[in-house]
C-alpha cells in the first residue's frame, strides 16, 4: 500500500456462502484486519449483548471500547449504513442501484459525498486503533459486508483503495450445507469461489 487512503479487502456474495470462515482465514494473516461484517456494527452495539471475536462484549472489549470512545456518533446514529434497514434485513435487489449500473447514471453527490466521509472516518479509526493495540502495521482492513450495493458505493469513494472478492455459493452447494437430506442426493456437492480484484 503506497498512500495513507484505508485499504479494504471487501467480500461481496450472499448469505450462508462461507465468507465468515473466508474473512477469519484473511483476518488471520499479518497485516491484515478484520471488521467481519462492517454494515451491521451499529447493531451489534445496541444488542448490548454482542460479542468480539476476543469473547468480550463490544463494551467490554479493549479494541472495540476504544474505537467507539472516539466514533460513537458514527456507529450510534448509523452513519456508515446504507441498503440496509436492520441488522438482518437488506434488499440485494434495489432497482436504482441496477438502473445505476446499467445506464452510468452515477451517484446522488450529497449522499456520496456522506457515505464516503463517514466511512472513511469509520476505516481510519479502525486502522489506527488496530495498529495502535496490537503493534502491527495494517495493510487492508478485511470487511465481510457482503451487499454488492455497498461495495459499489465504496468504490466511488475517492478515499478508499478497494479490493474485492465475490464470493459464490451455488445453489446445490446451499441444498447440500443446509442439509435438506432428500435434495442433497440429487446434486453433486461443489463449492465455487470467483476471485475478483478491482
Amino acid at each position: 500500500m503506497k498512500n495513507n487512503k484505508p485499504a479494504i479487502i471487501y467480500i461481496a456474495g450472499n448469505g450462508r456462502s462461507g465468507s465468515t470462515l473466508l474473512d477469519m482465514l484473511l483476518g488471520s494473516l499479518p497485516n491484515l484486519w478484520t471488521v467481519g461484517e462492517a454494515n451491521v456494527i451499529p447493531w451489534e452495539f445496541e444488542k448490548r449483548d454482542a460479542k468480539c471475536g476476543c469473547g468480550k462484549s463490544l463494551y467490554e472489549c479493549p479494541f472495540w471500547t476504544e474505537v467507539y470512545s472516539d466514533i460513537g456518533d458514527i456507529i450510534k446514529n448509523h452513519k456508515t449504513i446504507k441498503f440496509r434497514d436492520s441488522h438482518s434485513v437488506g434488499k440485494v435487489l434495489r432497482f436504482k442501484e441496477i438502473g445505476r449500473l446499467l445506464f452510468n447514471k452515477g451517484f446522488p453527490k450529497d449522499e456520496l459525498s456522506n457515505f464516503c466521509a463517514n466511512n472513511s472516518t469509520f476505516f481510519s479509526k479502525i486502522k489506527e486503533k488496530a495498529e495502535e493495540i496490537f503493534g502491527n502495521k495494517i495493510d487492508y482492513i478485511v470487511s465481510a459486508s457482503k451487499d454488492p450495493n455497498r461495495l459499489l458505493w465504496l468504490l466511488a469513494c475517492p478515499q478508499f483503495e478497494v479490493r474485492f472478492v465475490m464470493h459464490v455459493f451455488l445453489l446445490h452447494s446451499f441444498i447440500h450445507f443446509s442439509e435438506f437430506n432428500k435434495w442433497s442426493s440429487l446434486f453433486s456437492f461443489k463449492h465455487d469461489c470467483f476471485f475478483q480484484s478491482s
